[in-house]
């Protein structure tokens, strides 16, 4: 179905030469009996058949086909319609057909179209009929975190900013916004012989652009312009024959950096801020590289108060940006159209035209240039107040949320105004040979390879480090030697760990539920603790837990009281550094030199200590060693801590700022050049638990420009960062 669809035949009459509202005039005359249907026909130059039938009310449908859809329900699509618009999905021609096919199947009204779809001349004639409440318009894109503005972020903004604008004439008030200028002119319609494919248009752009920065005031004064020009250097030839008291600068990324913006304000805004009498607003964006603490003792100085725009929302509440900025590119794409027609050569914009362009574009839009800015002062409902100009454009908004459309769709409209980003996972590099493609099949084949090689290599360095653990424990057990005391039976001393052993998940079980003090048996040291055949019913220790178990002597059953305490059993741990139980040694003892196995020979054995042993005294000599590290920790102590990553370790090197309790403090960390440590230029301040401290560090020597040194400690066994 293509473009025309004229039903007149060539030679016949028009079909109609009136208005509606000629016939309704005609037909009044007629039935007030003023004039007759003849003259009445005569003067409106209407058929007088045409007439008597509307006095008579005969035929009074439209002539044509008739309409498929009732006003009712017409009406109920624009709701949806306007509905959609307003939460940020619009409808297209196209979806707008589907919907009215979705309506009528599900009201068993699918004969009134062909293919139960609705033609592109009934959409055409439907928003002819509704031209007053719809109309097409291009569509801005604007990201998801911009439309999920709601109207608690407006109205707290608009209550701060009514007590900001107490008494400040708008010729105070300031508006700040940068901009850039493309290399690119962008595209317009050209005229080509009809069926040409490829409509092409020869001229030089790129993705290049130059920034700038405007200011205005409510009363619609433009101040000086400030262009910052990518590159390391300032020329001459880039400065000269621009607008009246422009300044230039550049940086190495070409936008705006905390040192450029403060050169922009001391030399743009204090000089418009000492010509004028009584308090200054300005108004911005929240950028972090947009303010710093000279900037707000300069405006304490010169009573300026900032304001900041709520953060997502400059496409409707910053007055550069909604009323001003858009005329602007326009004249600057016809301006950089002509300058690239007339320098056909240039491959980009040189920096050496610009400036004679840049006053060209000032120039071309000096006429409209104050009523934009005017009309962007008060389209943002700054200059005159008003907040509702701002929140009847949000669709949360109370007076624009009475649509009387179903809730489901309501709901779905609003979820689709905000963010839900797919899971992000985790991205892996594949060894593949280059030139060689690879299907997903095989992609899940390597990853489950990979995962199983991962798995046995964890397990095997987990039993590996495990028995080393436990056998160090073992040999430091059995040639410790026993003090005896007189009138007492000699016992050895030995820790009775419970069985261990290791689950293909890297978890070790322990079974500690049924100790019970019991005599001690001589085992064959020979047994391999790690091959028991016990493996039911047996309570898993996770890896991050430290398990510690006392007994109570004095009662001879498992206690957490504070008294009559030993150290039973403590896992190794992987993370920080492996703690081993040690005593002092006493005096040797042949008698106590006999090996026993550190394994239980039956499920309700225990130790029990010897009477010539003092229970505290082990006690309190194990708790000491356990936390030796810490016990010399105090404030401004510099400490290497460990932090424990995926494949290797990390170390730091910090300064205790806080101790909290026993267990962590906060340490103010470093950072390390060739073994020479300095603070970084923002402070890396966390929390650290004393077991993550490997070193307690002695006091560093200054070095040049305020490094400091460790000599006392090589740092090369650590990876120190």
């Amino acid at each position: 179905m293509g473009g025309s669809r004229s039903r007149r035949v060539l030679g016949s009459r028009s079909y109609k030469n009136y208005s509606a509202q000629m016939l309704d005039t005609a037909v009044d005359l007629v039935n007030r009996k003023i004039i007759s249907s003849l003259e009445a026909s005569k003067q409106f130059l209407i058929p007088r058949r045409t007439i008597d039938n509307k006095v008579k009310k005969k035929h009074p449908k439209k002539p044509g086909a008739q309409q498929r859809l009732t006003a009712a329900e017409e009406l109920d699509i624009i709701k949806v319609l306007t509905a959609a618009a307003d939460f940020g999905s619009p409808v297209s021609r196209l979806e707008l057909r589907l919907i009215v096919r979705t309506y009528l199947n599900k009201n068993n009204k699918g004969h009134l179209f062909k293919h139960n779809l609705p033609g592109k001349w009934w959409v055409k004639n439907f928003l002819n009929r509704h031209k007053e409440m719809l109309t097409e318009r291009a569509v801005q894109n604007i990201k998801r975190v911009r439309a999920s503005t709601n109207t608690d972020d407006f109205e707290n903004y608009f209550e701060n900013l009514r007590k900001s604008l107490d008494k400040i004439p708008a010729k105070n008030i300031l508006n700040y916004d940068e901009t850039n200028l493309s290399d690119n002119p962008g595209s317009t319609k050209c005229i080509f012989k009809r069926k040409v494919k490829y409509p092409e248009r020869i001229m030089n752009t790129s993705k290049g652009n130059i920034s700038i920065m405007f200011a205005a005031t409510a009363d619609g004064t433009l101040l000086p312009t400030y262009t910052v020009y990518k590159a390391e250097h300032l020329w001459t030839t880039w400065c000269e024959n621009g607008p009246g008291k422009a300044r230039y600068n550049r940086s190495k990324s070409g936008w705006f950096d905390s040192t450029v913006f403060q050169d922009w304000f001391n030399s743009v805004i204090i000089p418009w801020a000492d010509k004028l009498d009584g308090p200054k607003l300005i108004i911005g964006d929240n950028l972090s590289s947009h303010l710093n603490i000279d900037i707000v003792s300069k405006c304490e100085e010169r009573n300026i108060r900032f304001t900041f725009l709520p953060p997502n929302s400059t496409h409707i509440s910053q007055p550069l940006d909604v009323a001003f900025f858009g005329p602007l590119k326009r004249k600057w794409r016809d301006i950089l159209t002509q300058y690239k027609i007339h320098n056909p050569a240039e491959p980009q914009i040189n920096k050496a035209h610009f400036p004679m362009l840049l006053k060209s574009l000032l120039e071309a839009i000096e006429i409209n240039s104050k009523a934009n800015i005017c009309a962007g002062f008060k389209a943002t409902g700054i200059v005159p107040f008003n907040p509702q100009t701002i929140l009847r454009k949000i669709p949360d908004y109370e007076e624009q949320n009475n649509y009387t459309i179903d809730t489901a769709l309501l709901d779905y409209l609003k979820a689709n105004r905000t963010a839900n980003p797919l899971q992000k996972l985790r991205n892996k590099k594949l060894n593949i040979t280059p030139g060689k493609s690879i299907s997903s099949q095989e992609v899940q084949l390597f990853m489950t390879k990979k995962k199983s090689k991962l798995s046995r290599e964890t397990n095997r360095s987990n039993i590996n480090e495990a028995q080393q653990t436990f056998l160090d424990l073992e040999t430091n057990l059995d040639a410790e030697p026993v003090i005896d005391e007189p009138n007492s039976k000699t016992r050895p001393k030995v820790t009775i760990l419970s069985e261990v052993r290791f689950s293909p998940y890297n978890c070790a079980y322990a079974d500690l539920t049924k100790m019970l003090p019991q005599n001690l048996k001589k085992v064959d040291k020979s047994y391999n603790i790690f091959k028991s055949e016990s493996k039911e019913n047996l309570p898993v220790i996770q890896p991050e837990e430290e398990f510690l178990e006392y007994i109570d002597y004095e009662n001879q059953m498992p206690s957490t009281s504070a008294d009559n305490k030993r150290l039973i059993l403590k896992k190794p741990e992987s993370c920080n550094a492996k703690k081993k139980i040690k005593r002092d040694n006493s005096d040797d003892n042949s008698e106590n030199s006999d090996s026993y196995s550190l394994r239980d020979t039956s499920e309700d054995e225990c130790f029990i200590p010897s009477e010539s042993e003092s229970c505290e005294d082990f006690e309190e000599q194990n708790v000491q060693n356990t936390v030796k590290k810490c016990e010399t920790l105090r404030i401004d102590s510099y400490v290497l801590v460990k932090f424990c990553g995926p494949k290797t370790n990390k170390y730091y090197v910090g300064k205790v700022l806080d101790i909290i309790d026993d267990s962590g403090m906060y340490v103010k960390f470093m950072r390390n050049r060739k073994e020479e440590f300095y603070w970084p230029h923002i402070d890396d301040i966390s929390y650290t638990v004393k077991s993550d401290i490997e070193i307690i560090l002695g006091i560093p020597h200054e070095g040049r420009r305020g490094t400091l040194r460790f000599d006392c400690i090589d740092f090369s066994k650590y990876n120190v960062q």
